[in-house]
Formats: structure tokens, C-alpha cells, sequence
């Protein structure tokens, strides 16, 4: 499912004793948030997909309050990349972990539904009936990608994405990410990985949302 998809914070407080912030993220544009370890970036992504709740006001999604959406349809909409790897994953198996959730089930590496993301995520297709505890960081991190752009969700939400990655790596993935359909909020406390990444970039902290262009 790949479509434009309008996400909207509404005077949100993401976390207790933060100052509210609005933001609207528009069909295909790129944003990045940035900001110190231990603001609640990543509280402030389970926030925008529904895992969690606000503490105050309201996340629209597609001028519906994201609280009134199924889960199910969350998920259609809204992709999650955690900064762990781990955390996406429901099998033990690289194939099955990609696979999970897809109707009809893949065929394998050669599928052509997953064709067009190998490269981008830089998975090889010999790492299919590898165990996902047998893989490094970085190949964990390349399948969760994959697991994700699968589904070609409207929205991704990205915390620290490329974190595991080579700089040539976090490179082409940020290459990958902004030419993919749909849109994309990235998460990070680097500044040079938000430039490389996003077209637009915020400040975050306790005081707030910030524009920095």
C-alpha cells in the first residue's frame, strides 16, 4: 500500500513537562526531528504511530484522530523503523521475518514484490534461510528495513535509521528512503544524518518544535 497521507500534531505533549508542539507532515515530503539524548524522540514516534499515547492533544491522520483507527489500519498506513532491530522481529528466520503478514506468502528472495527492495535495503538473497541471530547489527538492521518497505507503507517513521550502518551504508540508505514512494519523518540526534535524509529539519527539546530549514 503506497499512497499520500497527510499527518498532523495537534498542540501534542509527547512526554510530561514538554511544552506542546503542532506539526504537519504532507504526502511525500521528508522531515527530520532532531534532537539531545533523552528528549523522548523516540517517545515522541510511538506517540505519532499510535503505540502510545499523547499526553495531551491529538494525532490526525487523514483528518481522523489516529486513536479512532484499528491497529490493522494504523499499520497500513504508518511503517515503524526502530533504532533496534530486534524489536520488528516475530520469527526467527531471515525469509519468514520478511514474509511475515504478506498474502499471497513470498516465494522467496526472487519474488518480484521483494526484487525492488533487496538492493535499496542491501539484503542478499543468501541470507534468506539464515537464523536472524546468526546475522550482525547491521545485516538485523538491513532485514528490518526490508520487513518494512515490503508493505510500502504512506508513512515511515524512522528512529535513528542507518545507526548500524557504514557511513557508505547509511549513505545509500538515505538515498533509498527519500526516493521511495510516500512520506518519511526520521528521528535522530545527529545533525548531518538528518541533512542527509530529510528535506526539512526540526529542532526538538523541552521547549518545543523548532524549524531549522
Amino acid at each position: 500500500m503506497s499512497r499520500s497521507l497527510r499527518l498532523s500534531l495537534q498542540d501534542v505533549v509527547w512526554a510530561p513537562a514538554m511544552a506542546p508542539i503542532s506539526l504537519t507532515v504532507e504526502g511525500g515530503s521528508s522531515i527530520a526531528i532532531v534532537g539531545e539524548e533523552g528528549v523522548g524522540k523516540s517517545r515522541l514516534l510511538r506517540v505519532m504511530a499510535g503505540l502510545l499515547p499523547a499526553e495531551q492533544g491529538v494525532v490526525v491522520v487523514d483528518g481522523k484522530p489516529l486513536g479512532q483507527w484499528s491497529a490493522a489500519e494504523r499499520a497500513q498506513r504508518l511503517g515503524v523503523l526502530f533504532h533496534q532491530p530486534e524489536r520488528h522481529f516475530l520469527t526467527a528466520h531471515v525469509g519468514d521475518e520478511v514474509g511475515f503478514g504478506c498474502e499471497p506468502a513470498l516465494s522467496g528472495p526472487l519474488d518480484a514484490r521483494v526484487q525492488p527492495w533487496l538492493a535499496c535495503c542491501g539484503v542478499e538473497a543468501a541470507w534468506w534461510s539464515r537464523p536472524l541471530n546468526q546475522l550482525s547489527a547491521a545485516q538485523r538492521a538491513r532485514v528490518a528495513l526490508l520487513s518494512v518497505l515490503l508493505h510500502q507503507p504512506p508513512l515511515l517513521l524512522a528512529d535513528e535509521p542507518g545507526n548500524a550502518l557504514s557511513e557508505a551504508g547509511e549513505v545509500a540508505w538515505a538515498d533509498c528512503l527519500k526516493q521511495r514512494p510516500g512520506g518519511l519523518v526520521v528521528f535522530t540526534s545527529r545533525l548531518s544524518r538528518a541533512r542527509a535524509f530529510a528535506e526539512s529539519i526540526y529542532q526538538l527539546s523541552h521547549q518545543g518544535l523548532i524549524p531549522l530549514g
